[in-house]
């Protein structure tokens, strides 16, 4: 009786210890931070930078509107602002003047890929062809090498964000978007933009009628909210 007895309680305890071990081990686990967890899927795109400074950047793709570039420069030289120009390969292929004017006015060239074509109706070679040829036509109109990718309509999948990175990009989205291209007017546009300004977004934006408009409207109003505003770069640097 007492050898059963013995048995029982330790069966009892042996119970007790692996439960207790498996409570510390779950705890382990879901304390954990994602990144080491799913160290696979780490990688994602940057929609906003640091929201503890108040700093705004906005994000000009470029892959048409030539035209409405000149003018927009002025507005950002008039404004002391300097802002990032997504431009895609071909575009600046075709316009390596005002590819070195908004360099030399101290813009900042990130990459968009070269035909403006669709990440995830590509091939992953075609999109690393895509990032390069990029990469070597900016290099060779500018001498700079680009180091911040913004994909094509915000469009990817993981495969390509980890492409970009590969290859030493940082992914771009960003946290707000005009919607210029909607030709709506460019009272939405600053709408759309006033609503929802705040420490650390990237505005999205393109060269178009009602964006020329709109933004002196928003560069004012920025500022006066006590807004800087800067380069992509600047606002995740932090």
């Amino acid at each position: 009786m007492k050898v059963c007895n013995l048995r029982i309680k330790d069966s009892f305890w042996i119970n007790i210890i692996i439960i207790v071990l498996l409570v510390a081990l779950l705890t382990m686990v879901v304390n954990r931070k994602p990144e080491a967890v799913f160290n696979a899927y780490a990688n994602t795109p940057i929609y906003k930078g640091d929201v503890s400074e108040p700093l705004i950047a906005f994000a000009c793709s470029v892959a048409d509107g030539a035209e409405y570039i000149p003018p927009m420069l002025k507005i950002l030289k008039d404004n002391d602002i300097k802002v990032t120009f997504f431009v895609t390969g071909r575009w600046a292929k075709q316009h390596p003047d005002l590819l070195m004017q908004m360099v030399s006015e101290g813009h900042e060239i990130g990459n968009h890929g070269f035909n403006h074509d669709m990440p995830t109706q590509l091939s992953l070679e075609q999109n690393k062809k895509e990032i390069l040829d990029t990469e070597s036509t900016i290099a060779d109109i500018t001498g700079l090498k680009t180091t911040l990718f913004s994909p094509p309509y915000g469009d990817y999948v993981r495969q390509v964000l980890r492409l970009a990175e590969s290859l030493g990009y940082r992914t771009i989205i960003y946290s707000i978007d005009t919607m210029d291209l909607q030709s709506d007017g460019y009272q939405a546009i600053v709408e759309r933009v006033l609503n929802k300004a705040g420490n650390g977004d990237i505005i999205s934006m393109h060269p178009t009628r009602d964006t020329l408009v709109a933004l002196p409207i928003m560069i004012r109003e920025l500022k006066s909210r006590g807004l800087n505003i800067g380069c992509v770069g600047d606002v995740i640097s932090g």
